[in-house]
């Protein structure tokens, strides 16, 4: 019997683009759910994914975050301690999603208008509907 081995995620080098960010979160976590991992390793998994900026980055927020985890935990138990999966990711989000990403987004939003194929104007659509915070009824509307 063949098993499958699952394609390795990309490197996330640091780039001020949510897309890309977030494309490289969804890829990890699918990458680390598909292979088994246990989540104790995840973040470190993980990191091994960062290059440039982004490792820059990790090197410098995971040591003061593993100790203030180590301090709040029993001392039994403190060989078990790891960063958690969100914990990472709301820290990774916040250091490099642009200063005005959010209102850019809503900018683009309002301007999005189909000038391309509707095939074009769906895929924008989406790009920026998956990224703001809207109810269904507003994306409806916006769609008409």
């Amino acid at each position: 019997m063949v098993q499958a081995k699952p394609h390795d995620p990309p490197v996330f080098a640091g780039q001020q683009d949510m897309q890309v960010l977030n494309s490289w979160i969804f890829s990890m976590r699918r990458y680390l759910k598909v292979t088994g991992t246990k989540d104790s390793l995840w973040v470190e998994i993980a990191s091994t994914y960062l290059v440039g900026a982004a490792n820059t980055w990790y090197e410098t927020w995971s040591p003061p975050v593993l100790a203030r985890l180590v301090q709040q935990t029993a001392e039994a138990s403190r060989h078990a301690v790891f960063i958690p999966w969100d914990t990472f990711v709301d820290a990774i989000s916040h250091a490099f999603q642009p200063p005005d990403h959010y209102h850019q987004l809503r900018d683009d939003w309002y301007d999005l208008k189909q000038t391309g194929s509707m095939a074009q104007y769906i895929q924008e659509f989406r790009a920026i509907h998956l990224q703001l915070a809207i109810t269904e009824e507003e994306a409806l509307d916006k769609f008409k």
